[in-house]
């Protein structure tokens, strides 16, 4: 997981490329720059991501404590009860699953962006 951080560093580094790119515009400039972009957007939607991922895991945590006291009472309520707040656990687990996965591939991504950055920068030093 990247720290959160490094977004600022990355955004100082897209305003310095955007002075730089007020003159001349090359080329690897121009992309290194929109990779930059991409970086900070990519970071915002992994952090609402990871937000999400929170409040159902919260949702989860509800679902837990209301299913173990329906057992706990199970002869004060019906099956019927207990089997909806089962399916409901299933379909919070498998949302949770679903916003890891994306969070996973976000990660990647950025990490795939920041090695593109580097590259286009070392190209420019070239």
């Amino acid at each position: 997981m990247a720290a959160s951080g490094s977004s600022s560093g990355i955004s100082g580094r897209a305003l310095n490329k955007l002075i730089a790119l007020s003159g001349v515009t090359e080329f690897p400039k121009l992309m290194s720059f929109f990779f930059l972009q991409q970086i900070a957007e990519e970071k915002a939607y992994g952090n609402m991501l990871r937000d999400q991922a929170d409040h159902v895991r919260s949702c989860l945590e509800k679902i837990h404590v209301m299913i173990c006291e329906m057992q706990s009472a199970h002869s004060l309520i019906g099956n019927d009860s207990l089997e909806c707040m089962r399916e409901s656990q299933q379909m919070q687990n498998n949302k949770l699953k679903s916003l890891t996965d994306m969070i996973k591939l976000t990660e990647e991504a950025i990490r795939r962006m920041e090695d593109h950055v580097d590259i286009m920068e070392l190209s420019l030093e070239a």
